[in-house]
C-alpha cells in the first residue's frame, strides 16, 4: 500500500496427518491412552485456508537493525474437504520492536505474538490443527509442536552485539545474542496467566555477510526439558519477504 504499509491476500491448501507410534509398539500412544486420546488422533485433516492480513514494517532492511520493527494483524478461515466439514477462523497477532542501547551496534530486541483458533466444536478439533509454538513463534529450549491447544501467546528478547566485523563497524562478520522466549498455549483466553507460562533462555550466533544482510544463525536453548541446538537460516525477528534468506516469512505456517 505504501513503503511501510502492506496488504496480504493468502490462499492456500494444506493435509496434515497424525499417525500413531511406529515403534515400542507395546508402549503406543493409543495403547496408554486409549480411553483418553485427542481429537484427530490417528487422523488426517485437509482443507482451504483463506487468509487477509494487514503489515506495518518500518525497521531497516539489514542484518543488523537497531530502530523500528514490524506490526501484523491477520485473520484467517479454514474450511475442510474431506467428509468431517471441519471449519474455523483464526486470527493472529505479532508485534516486534528493536531499541538501541548505551554501546554502538547493542540492540535490545523485544516481540509479542498472540494466536488464536475458534470454532464452534472445540471438541472436534483435530490434534493436527490445533495451535502449537513452531516456527517463527517458538519457545527456543523446547521442541517445536511440543505444546498444544486453541491458542498460544508468546514474548521473546534478543539482546544483540557484534563479536567479530572483517572490516568495518557494520560489515560482514558474526553478532552474538542472548535470548529469552516465554509463554502458553491455552483451550480457553481465561487460562492464561503468568503461573502457566514456560520459560526458556539461551545465546546464540548470527551471521551477517558482505551486504549486510543476514545469513544464518546457530542457537542453544535451554528449558527444564532439556537443550535444543539450532542452526537455521530463518528468524524469529524481522522477515525479509523479498529473498529466500534475510529472515524469510514464515507466518503462512501458523
Amino acid at each position: 500500500l505504501d513503503d511501510h504499509l502492506t496488504l496480504e491476500i493468502q490462499t492456500n491448501y494444506t493435509a496434515v496427518k497424525s499417525r500413531s507410534s511406529r515403534y515400542e509398539v507395546d508402549e503406543a500412544l493409543a495403547t496408554i491412552f486409549a480411553e483418553n486420546l485427542p481429537s484427530g488422533f490417528p487422523g488426517k485433516s485437509e482443507g482451504w485456508t483463506w487468509r487477509l492480513g494487514f503489515e506495518h514494517h518500518d525497521a531497516p532492511q539489514t542484518g543488523r537493525p537497531e530502530t523500528g520493527g514490524l506490526r501484523r494483524a491477520s485473520l484467517g478461515w479454514f474450511q475442510n474437504s474431506d467428509e468431517s466439514d471441519l471449519q474455523f477462523l483464526t486470527y493472529s497477532l505479532d508485534a516486534e520492536q528493536f531499541f538501541p542501547l548505551w554501546h554502538t551496534k547493542r540492540t535490545l530486541g523485544v516481540r509479542g505474538f498472540f494466536n488464536r483458533v475458534v470454532t464452534q466444536n472445540a471438541d472436534q478439533m483435530p490434534l493436527a490443527r490445533l495451535v502449537t509454538f513452531q516456527r517463527p513463534d517458538e519457545l527456543r529450549g523446547f521442541l517445536n509442536s511440543r505444546f498444544h491447544g486453541l491458542g498460544v501467546v508468546g514474548v521473546s528478547l534478543e539482546y544483540r552485539w557484534p563479536v567479530w566485523v572483517e572490516k568495518k563497524r557494520d560489515g560482514e562478520g558474526l553478532d552474538a545474542f542472548l535470548f529469552s522466549d516465554s509463554g502458553q498455549v491455552f483451550m480457553e483466553t481465561a487460562e492464561i496467566s503468568l503461573e502457566n507460562f514456560r520459560y526458556t533462555g539461551g545465546f546464540g550466533l548470527r551471521f551477517i555477510n558482505s551486504d549486510r544482510d543476514f545469513v544464518g544463525r546457530f542457537e542453544l536453548g535451554f528449558s527444564s526439558e532439556g537443550t535444543v541446538v539450532t542452526f537455521k537460516f530463518s528468524q524469529n525477528f524481522q522477515y525479509h519477504s523479498k529473498t529466500l534468506l534475510k529472515g524469510k516469512d514464515p507466518s503462512h505456517r501458523r
